[in-house]
């Protein structure tokens, strides 16, 4: 007859604990079974001492019970080797942060108008400092088009080293030859692969989020001067947990600390900035009338 783990004794339940079932609802110890109390023996020693029963029963082509003599060394390699993984993991997500040198990554954001038409806006950002450099719209993008919105950003006298872009045909090869003629160096992302140009499509979200889904855009003018008011919101009023301040600081921002925050400074009043017909507002510190 073939060995059969139901026709053993339940001595452990699922979490380890002893149960004492012999099969018969007869309530058995460890020692009327020969084994050694609960605290003298483990959940996975019993199992694997179980194991190498259960093959010791089985006939000879079914293996020996050598393999499951080391099921405890087996798991501790297992989790050691998940431990390493976990950290090389957390290392590469170090590695592949901004670094000091300037790169420049762009994207388009498509949106459709009242009259169903599709506009296309082109976004351009500086990852070390999240600040938006260039967006403009139109309804028929084209490679010419997207080499002049970067000649635009790129003036004569820039800082930055390298353009982040993905692979789709507007950036046409004529396009990479006039960016490389700027001094930049063009990085092309993998096919199918958005969360290597993670922080450009990022910042396409928050458009979205924080502008686009709130608006039913009238036309390609309309998109034009909503998305660059909202891009210099984001810029100069938006704060950034990641920055702890705004890309482009300017006078009285950040503010400074207070010794109190739920108290003004005196002869001082907050005063609210509208953005985009109130649906953002930037708020600053301001003398009292």
């Amino acid at each position: 007859m073939p060995y059969s783990f139901s026709s053993r004794p339940r001595l452990f339940d699922g979490r380890g604990t002893w149960c004492g079932d012999s099969g018969d609802g007869s309530r058995a110890g460890p020692a009327d079974h020969g084994l050694p109390p609960k605290c003298e023996i483990s959940s996975r020693e019993w199992q694997a001492r179980t194991l190498r029963g259960a093959a010791a029963a089985l006939p000879a082509s079914y293996g020996s019970s050598s393999d499951f003599s080391s099921a405890p060394e087996r798991a501790q390699v297992s989790d050691a080797r998940q431990a390493s993984t976990q950290a090389a993991r957390r290392s590469a997500l170090v590695d592949v942060r901004p670094q000091p040198r300037p790169i420049v990554a762009c994207d388009f954001v498509v949106s459709t108008t009242v009259s169903l038409r599709t506009i296309y806006t082109l976004v351009l950002m500086e990852i070390g400092s999240r600040r938006i450099l260039h967006v403009n719209s139109t309804s028929h993008p084209t490679a010419e088009w997207t080499t002049q919105q970067l000649r635009e950003a790129f003036v004569p006298e820039h800082r930055w080293r390298y353009l982040l872009h993905d692979r789709d045909s507007i950036f046409s090869a004529s396009l990479d030859d006039a960016v490389r003629s700027f001094g930049v160096t063009v990085l092309k992302s993998p096919p199918r692969c958005p969360k290597a140009n993670a922080f450009c499509e990022r910042l396409i979200g928050s458009l979205r989020r924080e502008c686009l889904d709130w608006i039913i855009p009238l036309g390609e003018s309309h998109i034009r001067s909503v998305t660059r008011e909202w891009a210099e919101h984001y810029n100069r009023g938006r704060p950034h947990s990641a920055l702890g301040s705004v890309p482009e600081p300017h006078d009285g921002v950040p503010a400074a600390q207070q010794p109190h925050r739920h108290h003004l400074p005196r002869g001082a009043r907050v005063v609210a900035k509208p953005v985009l017909g109130g649906l953002h507002h930037e708020y600053s510190l301001d003398r009292a009338a």
